[in-house]
């Protein structure tokens, strides 16, 4: 979705409220409606980390990060419902990359990459609710998180860092 949102824009780079809709789209498989804000019906919100990495020489980087979460409060996407924790911006070295994620590391000046991680967290969760009956789910530590992904991709360029 990241990569095809603005195909029809003259302006490629994408914005945050572009970041705001994929995020939203890319939960509704499992939530189906606005059960994924407050009161949070199923225990658990949904949380996007964006790290995005240009390369500016070999041990010179360029770090983005930015985060959105459904859990901020409000009670729908167009009312409040999606927090973003706002974009962040620092010089780092290659090291600093690699303690991110190994595949974060570019291989030619000028490459970009983009990590996005997504975390089910939770809040008030029971695992009925979500039909675990006789498995029992184990949290991350330090996250209550159920369930985390994480997945790197080469950016078409323009697209990031996203307009705030």
């Amino acid at each position: 979705m990241l990569q095809q949102l603005s195909n029809t824009r003259t302006d490629k780079q994408l914005t945050r409220q572009d970041l705001r809709r994929v995020i939203y789209a890319s939960c509704l498989n499992l939530f189906h409606n606005n059960t994924v804000f407050n009161p949070y019906p199923l225990g658990i919100y949904y949380k996007v980390n964006f790290y995005y990495v240009k390369r500016e020489s070999e041990s010179d980087y360029k770090l983005y990060n930015c985060s959105f979460d459904t859990g901020g409060g409000g009670s729908s996407f167009g009312n409040g419902g999606m927090y973003n924790g706002g974009l962040s911006h620092n010089d780092c070295s290659r090291s600093q990359v690699e303690l991110i994620s190994p595949d974060l590391v570019c291989n030619k000046n000028g490459d970009e990459r983009l990590l996005i991680e997504c975390i089910y967290r939770q809040i008030g969760f029971e695992k009925s609710k979500l039909g675990f009956f006789l498995v029992t789910p184990k949290t991350l530590k330090n996250l209550k998180a159920l369930m985390t992904y994480r997945l790197v991709i080469a950016l078409k360029p323009g697209l990031f860092p996203p307009k705030w």
